[in-house]
């Protein structure tokens, strides 16, 4: 987590959000649509596609360098030797507030 997101205003507003999942999936597989309510019930819609590198829209090897590069200096080393199991472990400690499940 960086200092940011670690500071007392930003985690007032992240116990202010509750996710709610209503359909199940695994990974990228398509289209996500969101809802989001706010202040007295009002409801924004929003439909996100598939990100470069999900299985519908494979990433060049550029876009994909990028997206690596974006993960810090440090990804490289962090997932040396990882097989699955060991990419799961990583995902649960760097996202803690994801559905674990989602990663085994």
């Amino acid at each position: 987590m960086d200092r940011y997101v670690e500071r007392p205003p930003a985690q007032r507003l992240t116990g202010l959000v509750q996710t709610v999942r209503t359909s199940e999936g695994r990974g990228c597989t398509g289209d996500a649509s969101v809802e989001t309510t706010i202040g007295h019930g009002t409801v924004l819609r929003s439909t996100l596609a598939p990100p470069p590198g999900s299985p519908q829209l494979a990433a060049s090897e550029r876009e994909f360098a990028a997206k690596f590069a974006d993960c810090g200096a440090d990804a490289a080393g962090l997932l040396v030797g990882l097989d699955r199991k060991g990419v799961a472990q990583l995902m649960r400690h760097a996202f803690p507030v994801h559905h674990p499940e989602d990663y085994a």
